[in-house]
């Protein structure tokens, strides 16, 4: 939790000298951290897959790693950025840059990283599925809906997650994280 919550309190404070516009990178953090996204998927997202009305994101099948239609909910904190984007691509960042950003962020908290470990903006979804089950004690199978992983075997026939479960599980998690 604590490495959740440095690396979001800490998105508002980046503010290092960039070609890329201050708000497009936090933007991107946001919707990263918080909605626990491949950033890869979220880098090719356009406004026209971000509903403000319905406060949803639906990324197309096109960009999707299972290449799979996800909808998952839009953080609060993203509105702003997606309205006043003047292009259809939400975000010019390119991938080779994601590692050297996420790595100033994490400069601005006060997480220590042990010899030999690493964090990548990756380790997110590992870090929201643990939170998720052992802080909010949201099933695990649930968890994995959210994070847009298939369920296997015989499962999967008999357990189905709506958008609602979704949706309510993110908003456990924005509080906490949030607070």
């Amino acid at each position: 939790i604590n490495i959740i919550k440095e690396l979001y309190n800490n998105i508002k404070n980046y503010n290092f000298k960039t070609t890329i516009n201050l708000e497009e990178i936090k933007t991107f953090f946001y919707l990263t951290i918080l909605t626990s996204h491949r950033w890869g998927e979220i880098l090719q997202l356009k406004k026209s897959n971000c509903y403000l009305e319905y406060m949803k994101i639906i990324s197309p099948k096109e960009i999707t790693k299972t290449k799979t239609e996800y909808h998952f909910p839009l953080p609060q904190e993203c509105v702003e950025y997606i309205k006043n984007c003047k292009t259809e691509n939400l975000f010019t960042i390119k991938r080779g840059s994601v590692y050297l950003l996420f790595q100033n962020l994490l400069s601005l908290t006060k997480i220590e990283i042990y010899k030999n470990k690493r964090l990548s903006l990756h380790d997110t979804r590992k870090l929201m599925m643990s939170i998720m089950i052992k802080e909010l004690k949201i099933d695990s199978r649930l968890v994995d809906f959210c994070l847009e992983h298939k369920q296997t075997g015989v499962i999967k026939h008999y357990l189905e997650f709506n958008y609602d479960d979704k949706e309510k599980s993110y908003k456990k998690y924005w509080e906490l994280i949030r607070n």
